[in-house]
């Protein structure tokens, strides 16, 4: 068995009675190797074995002197008209949470073993879900405790052998034949055949590793990028010269910061796709947040509510949407707005549309209405900190931008 913990370490096991998660706790019983080992047990209420698996697990802990700590959920909280299987997780591993910080356990360790590596190395292979994630599972670490899974060398025959050989108690789960659930179909259905064609399932094992050592090269390639993720700006030109994985692996990068869901492939293709044309600008919306390309840049920003109007009586600083506005000195009321169809700004006796010098300067779409333009006894003398008129009232208005 993989140890990866030290002895002075408190330590959970995730049981639910069958051979996998028995034989993990036998074994790291037996090993010794642990300050504290707790057993967490999840009754679902959702079997008639259920409360006879729990008093299995209790005769095993009681006779070795092992703490048991048991979440009960409550019947009724599931709709069994859907798919429970993501709510049944979420509701298990915020219980391993709760009780590893009221514990103080450094390790959560689960029993998924060889076979169950294999089944989902097959399953997000051909869901086209290992681009921006590892083929195969691996340590998971949330917060102060870290998920382990020390069996993934064991197949599940192995597994078996050790139970009878030690003589180790379980309770088989029925609902791991119901192929209605995907693992349970490519398990029964698919994984289980490969040996009668003659086929090696542990080849799906040498073809994670392949992709792994893929990622790994893409991310060593894409570490350029590190500081443009970091201050939410990505240069396009750049990107576009860069291999498809590396693109991808960036604008998945920038977005995951923002994003709680995560982003499909075919988004990610998309906005490559666009990326690589000659369009000056396009955007993608993702719930509050929006991807911008503006000219040679992409960012990610949150749609918020934008300031319009402002009217300044006195001296002061002021504040309109990403711009600060000192006024020193003032005769007249100053008015801030945003731009309008029309706009004019005169400099030496040349008038030039506000829309055109924003052009000209390669402002992005997303920023354009939110530049303040400064309105003085009905002229506009400044736009924003781009360009500004002769006008006396400049040299006693100062605006920058907050970054």
């Amino acid at each position: 068995m993989e140890r990866f913990w030290k002895e002075d370490e408190n330590i959970g096991v995730a049981v639910s009675g069958g051979v996998d998660s028995m034989v993990l706790l036998d074994k790291i019983r037996r090993s010794g190797c642990f300050k504290q080992l707790y057993v967490l047990h999840v009754n679902h209420q959702l079997r008639d074995v259920s409360r006879e698996e729990q008093e299995m697990i209790q005769r095993y802990c009681t006779s070795y002197g092992i703490e048991l700590i048991v979440y009960t959920i409550p019947k009724g909280t599931f709709d069994l008209s859907k798919s429970i299987q993501h709510k049944a997780r979420k509701l298990r591993y915020d219980f391993f949470e709760s009780v590893a910080k009221e514990k103080d356990l450094s390790w959560v360790l689960t029993a998924h073993h060889k076979d169950d590596q294999m089944e989902t190395i097959f399953f997000r292979l051909l869901s086209n879900r290992f681009t921006f994630q590892p083929p195969g599972m691996q340590m998971i670490v949330k917060g102060a405790v870290t998920y382990g899974k020390p069996l993934l060398n064991y197949s599940k025959s192995e597994l078996y052998q050790y139970a009878e050989r030690e003589r180790v108690p379980f309770m088989e789960d029925e609902s791991n034949e119901e192929v209605k659930y995907t693992r349970n179909y490519i398990r029964n259905e698919i994984i289980a055949k490969l040996d009668e064609a003659k086929l090696s399932k542990e080849n799906l094992l040498h073809v994670a590793h392949y992709i792994d050592t893929a990622q790994s090269l893409v991310r060593q390639c894409a570490m350029k990028y590190s500081e443009g993720i970091k201050i939410n700006s990505i240069n396009r030109t750049q990107l576009k010269n860069e291999n498809h994985l590396v693109q991808q692996y960036v604008i998945q990068s920038l977005l995951s910061d923002f994003l709680e869901e995560s982003i499909s492939v075919r988004e990610v293709d998309e906005i490559i796709r666009v990326m690589k044309t000659d369009a000056t600008h396009a955007s993608y919306s993702f719930g509050e947040y929006t991807l911008y390309m503006a000219y040679d840049h992409i960012t990610v920003r949150k749609q918020e509510e934008k300031n319009s109007f402002l009217r300044i009586s006195l001296p002061g600083k002021y504040k309109f949407n990403e711009y600060i506005i000192q006024v020193n000195y003032l005769k007249s009321d100053i008015i801030v707005r945003n731009r309008q169809e029309g706009d004019v700004l005169s400099t030496d006796g040349h008038h030039q549309k506000v829309s055109r010098i924003m052009k000209d300067l390669k402002v992005p779409i997303y920023e354009r209405d939110t530049i303040p333009l400064i309105v003085y006894e009905g002229i506009i003398i400044a736009i924003g900190n781009l360009k500004s008129s002769n006008h006396f009232m400049n040299q006693h208005i100062k605006i920058s931008k907050e970054y």
